[in-house]
């Protein structure tokens, strides 16, 4: 009879336990999904020049990047991305939760037209890899920048 109740109370602990480790990864799991969205949206706006939609993506403090941003591209610029004949495409390959209200997404831009300032003329980018940080404003992820995205490789046409 001791014996039952012992494999009773094991049972229960096992599955409370369990119940417990499941609703924590799912939590987890749904907060990579959001700020992985947010990544997605962000960047395939960012990498298309839809700078007003990645703005609304973005923190407030972001805000003076995409500006500065805007305000470099030039007419160069705006034929080669008219001459294209398919827009950038963005993936996300990782997102990592590392707080409660941050995350880094590291992304893989294709296809997108890219200038290093006025002095250089854009070029069309064939893939660069970037990572993006995250801030959870309000119960939402939103885009932080301290600056333009810098890519960790870059391989042109």
């Amino acid at each position: 009879m001791y014996c039952e109740k012992y494999v009773r109370y094991v049972i229960c602990s096992f599955v409370f336990v369990t119940a417990i480790l499941a609703t924590i990864g799912c939590v987890e799991s749904a907060e990579e999904e959001q700020a992985a969205k947010t990544a997605t949206e962000f960047a395939d706006h960012f990498f298309n020049y839809e700078l007003k939609e990645a703005a609304s993506l973005a923190t407030e403090d972001s805000q003076k990047w995409i500006i500065f941003f805007a305000s470099n591209v030039d007419e160069a610029t705006i034929n080669l991305i008219r001459n294209q004949q398919e827009g950038a495409t963005v993936n996300v390959d990782d997102v990592t939760i590392n707080t409660s209200t941050m995350a880094t997404a590291t992304i893989t831009a294709n296809n997108f037209v890219w200038s290093n300032g006025i002095e250089n003329s854009p070029v069309v980018v064939k893939e660069a890899r970037f990572t993006l940080y995250l801030r959870k404003e309000n119960e939402k992820w939103l885009v932080r920048m301290d600056s333009l995205p810098q890519s960790e490789r870059q391989s042109r046409d």
